[in-house]
């Protein structure tokens, strides 16, 4: 069978759900009759209207502090280090009024005078027999001029009969400054060719006041050619300070 359910009218109905909620808010306040005592009522509605507002507001949460993660604490650095930058303006150059130097004025300078080239002087032009004794050795000539020649004459030396270190006449003329003596002798006849002439062939050109029979006339066969340029070659560095004349 169907049951049908019985009408209500609208009084009964709000009367049964004033009924509830009196139930509802007995439970809820811990007041078992509202309707027995008013003062609870009191007490319950504002209960009631606690619980409704926190409700609908939440409870206030309590903070909780959270550390800042890696990245954050790196951004809060760099920005701490990062330097302010201040706007700085660049230096202006500052102009510098062109000083004036002085321009020097040319000083006039003096011309020197031409230097006269001297004229080249004559060459003197060597015999064959002075290049030959110029390029003899003295020393060996010394050698020579002291050498005693059992075949000269009767037996001599270019030394028995002429002094080396005086223009004093001992058998012979004194050989001391022969060299420039000799170049007075014959015209054309330089002094180491006269010497040699005179070695060679004694009797050709005899001086005054000596006798030409006193040289020996045969050195040039007890002496090379060679061994003659020699003594020449000695007698013409005889110079020096000397008495008389020969």
């Amino acid at each position: 069978m169907t049951r049908v359910p019985r009408k209500t009218t609208p009084d009964l109905m709000s009367h049964r759900q004033r009924i509830a909620g009196d139930s509802v808010l007995s439970r809820a306040c811990g007041i078992r009759d509202l309707r027995r005592h008013p003062l609870k009522q009191i007490y319950g509605i504002v209960w009631i209207a606690l619980a409704i507002l926190l409700v609908g507001c939440g409870t206030v949460a309590t903070p909780v502090w959270q550390a800042p993660t890696e990245t954050e604490t790196r951004a809060i650095g760099q920005e701490a280090a990062a330097p302010t930058l201040k706007a700085t303006s660049l230096p202006t150059d500052t102009p510098i009024p062109p000083t004036t130097t002085d321009t020097p004025q040319p000083t006039a300078t003096s011309t020197p005078e031409p230097t006269l080239t001297p004229e080249p002087t004559a060459t003197e032009i060597l015999s064959p027999l002075d290049r030959m004794v110029s390029m003899r050795d003295p020393q060996k000539g010394a050698i020579l001029f002291e050498t005693f020649q059992e075949t000269a004459g009767t037996g001599y030396s270019c030394a028995n009969c002429h002094s080396a270190t005086s223009e004093e006449k001992l058998v012979g003329p004194g050989l001391l400054n022969i060299k420039s003596r000799a170049l007075t002798r014959v015209e054309g006849q330089s002094a180491a060719e006269y010497i040699y002439n005179s070695i060679v062939d004694p009797k050709e050109i005899v001086v005054e006041d000596y006798d030409p029979e006193l040289m020996p006339d045969n050195w040039s066969e007890i002496y090379t050619n060679l061994e003659i340029f020699d003594i020449v070659a000695y007698l013409l560095t005889l110079e020096g300070d000397g008495a008389g004349s020969g």
